[in-house]
This record gives C-alpha cells, sequence and structure tokens, in this order.
C-alpha cells in the first residue's frame, strides 16, 4: 500500500503525455468516449434501483455525477470516488490494475457492486489514497484502445509512450 501514493506521479505523467498526444482531453467525461463501460447508459440501469440502498433519486442524482467526471476531476482529487475499492478485493486482483479497474465499470449481473461517488464531482477534494491509480488506469487504457482499436495492458501502454523517459538500469550505472 506504501506504493499506491508513489505511483501517482507515474500514472499522472503517463496519463498527461497522452492528454498531450490527443488520446483524451481533460474536460471530457471519461464515460462518453474513453471509457463507456465506467456508466455505460444516459439513464441508471433499472438494476439499480432495487440493489442499492438509497433512494431512486438519490441513486440517479449519483449516476448523473458519474457520468460527469472527467480526467481533471481525477487528477485533482474531486470526482467524488476517493474511497471507492473493488467489492471483491483479494490479493490476486489487488495485483492486477486491470482487474481493479474494472470494479469501476457498470455490471448488469452484479448492480449492488456499482460503484456511484458520494459527492457532485468538482465540488469536494478529497485524496484519493487508494482508488486514484485504478481511476486513472481506466483512462489510460481506454483512451488508448480507442485510438488504436485494441487491447493493452497499462504496462505496455506505459512502456510505448514513457519507457523513453525512464534510463535504464544499465545507462543509469
Amino acid at each position: 500500500f506504501c506504493g499506491f501514493s508513489c505511483t501517482k506521479a507515474v500514472a499522472t505523467t503517463l496519463i498527461l503525455k497522452m492528454v498531450e498526444l490527443k488520446y483524451l482531453t481533460l474536460d471530457e467525461p471519461i464515460c462518453k468516449r474513453i471509457w463507456p463501460e465506467f456508466a455505460p447508459s444516459i439513464c441508471p440501469p433499472p438494476e439499480l434501483f432495487d440493489a442499492l440502498d438509497e433512494d431512486d433519486a438519490t441513486i440517479t442524482k449519483k449516476w448523473q455525477w458519474k457520468r460527469s467526471i472527467t480526467l481533471r476531476h481525477i487528477l485533482t482529487h474531486t470526482s467524488g470516488l476517493w474511497f471507492a475499492t473493488p467489492p471483491d478485493l483479494t490479493i490476486e486482483s489487488l495485483a492486477s490494475l486491470e482487474s481493479c479497474t474494472m470494479a469501476f465499470h457498470h455490471d448488469p449481473s452484479k448492480p449492488e457492486h456499482t460503484i456511484l461517488p458520494i459527492s457532485k464531482p468538482g465540488t469536494t477534494c478529497a485524496y484519493h489514497y487508494i482508488s486514484f491509480g485504478w481511476l486513472v488506469g481506466g483512462c489510460v487504457i481506454g483512451s488508448y484502445r480507442e485510438k488504436h482499436a485494441h487491447e493493452k495492458t497499462y504496462e505496455e501502454i506505459f512502456e510505448e509512450l514513457c519507457g523513453s523517459l525512464i534510463p535504464s538500469a544499465v545507462e543509469a550505472g
């Protein structure tokens, strides 16, 4: 867990490189193009209303908040998802950024696992101590897939786009 905060700068470097290369922008809602699985429909899926322990109006409001989350919200710790962790987190799944990122997808077969923000994006700054890397990772993977029409892992994308920024062990001496 100590590594989570250390990797925030690396994840931010990669995603900002992708912004520079026009994979995505800071202010587009991430669910619209780069990560549609994040919140795939304009209206909340009907199964959420029975699965979540909140009234219909609150679920609808929070679904709309999720649909409005941008990369800027994530990078500034204002997405409203500071607390979010995958519901079935295990040591094995924790070791996989891709596995943890998928926990932010809406899965109609497990609506009770749907992660919704607790505050309107852009209104509350709360350090995303654990969810930051997963949220950035979802944007990295989704924007790469959208531009190239094929999947790569976060590590493969990092190596392709930022590998030259890090000197190899041989060069470092």
